[in-house]
């Protein structure tokens, strides 16, 4: 259950514009340089590991394992990474024990990044990570239940008030991208293997709540393309009719073996 679920891809990033990989290069060689012996690893997490998501090049997350004392040092490492962090790097850093500690009450986050990263300096972090079913089935619930409430009133905020507040269509977005987490996971879960494309993996997970995919499934292509939608609060409603389905699915997990 703990082992990577996305196939070894090139080291080269080759899937990624050159601009992206450039500037992901940019932001590693500026915390080695920075952080030295200090900086275990250094690896590509979110959408940007995905070949098929039309959103790779957005935004390219970098998750670093730091030593604790260099947290202190934080301004001066703001001050290293400001530049590719401007022009759209995220940075994450966590200790080496924040990882091992934290992998039963964030299960379903690390699950992910163990599942799916690609490690671009130092030891692969996530060699000896490992937690329990029921933490992860815990982990999952709690994510779906979060993600109702969170999208709802994203959604509501940003209707209300206007994209100053919050984007809908960027709301939906994100919460559809939740709920593809948390499904690909239960079902490895569940069955020991999920679907990488998308659209088959609401299809399966379908076939588990008994609850209707086709709405969010035909709008797949096209929803990380633009923040305004014309059918936001018609994709929005599909997103939690499904979301609330699996709650209730992975709610009567609890008791199995």
């Amino acid at each position: 259950m703990n082992e990577p679920l996305l196939a070894a891809a090139d080291d080269a990033l080759t899937w990624l514009p050159a601009t992206t990989r450039e500037l992901i290069e940019q932001t590693r060689s500026l915390l080695a340089t920075t952080l030295g012996a200090d900086l275990e690893a250094i690896c590509l997490i979110g959408s940007a590991v995905n070949p098929s998501r039309g959103d790779r090049a957005r935004s390219p997350e970098l998750l670093c394992i730091v030593a604790h004392d260099r947290l202190a040092e934080l301004a001066d490492l703001a001050k290293a990474i400001a530049r590719p962090m401007q022009q759209g790097v995220r940075v994450r850093l966590l200790t080496r024990e924040e990882l091992d500690r934290s992998s039963d009450v964030f299960a379903l986050e690390i699950a992910e990044w163990k599942a799916r990263h690609r490690l671009i300096h130092g030891a692969d972090p996530f060699a000896t990570v490992t937690w329990t079913r029921a933490d992860l089935r815990r982990a999952i619930e709690t994510e779906l239940r979060g993600l109702t409430r969170r999208v709802r009133n994203r959604v509501l905020a940003g209707m209300a008030v206007g994209p100053a507040r919050d984007n809908p269509a960027r709301a939906v977005a994100d919460g559809v991208d939740c709920l593809l987490v948390a499904a690909h996971h239960v079902l490895v879960m569940v069955d020991g293997e999920a679907p990488t494309e998308e659209s088959a993996l609401l299809s399966k997970l379908s076939e588990k709540t008994k609850v209707d995919v086709s709405r969010l499934v035909a709008v797949l292509p096209t929803l990380r393309a633009a923040n305004t939608s014309p059918s936001t609060m018609d994709t929005l409603n599909a997103l939690l009719a499904i979301t609330e389905a699996t709650t209730r699915w992975v709610d009567g997990l609890e008791g199995d073996a």
